[in-house]
């Protein structure tokens, strides 16, 4: 399982072991969205200039997905074969670095 918080507004972002992600909002026991498939490895980047919060996850199938957690979609599949992601930053206002092994 790997935990994420969301520093602009203490959401936290879960996975878990049944290959879903969830958004919890910080007041309450609530998933704001459930991601999957998703798996156990997370990153986030969050309180982007453009108000979006974005995470990165692996699934059992390798594909990287990388999800919009301001809706709850998941906007891009990568099928690499990846296990686990390490980070995630923003390069530029359209350009995304996500390492992972």
């Amino acid at each position: 399982m790997a935990v994420k918080q969301l520093a602009s507004d203490g959401s936290v972002l879960s996975s878990a072991s049944d290959q879903t992600a969830r958004l919890w909002d910080p007041a309450g026991d609530v998933a704001r969205h459930t991601l999957e498939p998703a798996g156990l490895a997370l990153a986030v980047l969050s309180g982007l200039e453009d108000g979006k919060h974005l995470a990165a996850t692996i699934a059992v199938d390798g594909c990287m997905r990388l999800w919009d957690l301001n809706s709850g979609q998941c906007i891009q599949v990568n099928a690499h074969n990846a296990q686990l992601v390490i980070t995630m930053s923003r390069l530029s206002s359209n350009l995304l670095c996500l390492t992972a092994i």
